[in-house]
């Protein structure tokens, strides 16, 4: 299933480029900047051009590089996938949590 997936990735990428104009909706895009185990700096170089393209793409968009992680940002970096989801609804940034005072 994961060689089917990076097989299709840029067949898959061209789909969403070609996709109709969405319009003025707001987009993060989160890009890994580790690929996949035997990854060639050719196919990261590909990879991340065809992320960039994906943002270009959306007019109101912005587009993170998240260091330190690999196809799962989710798991790699959850924080950072949080902070786009909040971004994206509105939300204030996610505060941290203040540590109880002893009286």
């Amino acid at each position: 299933i994961m060689r089917r997936e990076l097989t299709d990735a840029a067949s898959a990428g061209e789909q969403v480029h070609l996709s109709p104009h969405p319009g003025p909706i707001p987009t993060v895009v989160l890009s890994s900047t580790r690929g996949p185990t035997g990854e060639t700096p050719s196919a990261r170089a590909i990879a991340a051009r065809m992320q960039d393209e994906i943002a270009e793409d959306f007019p109101n968009s912005r587009h993170v590089r998240v260091d330190d992680s690999g196809h799962y940002i989710q798991r790699d970096k959850p924080e950072i996938v949080v902070d786009a989801v909040r971004e994206l609804a509105g939300c204030s940034p996610a505060k941290p949590p203040v540590a109880p005072t002893s009286k």
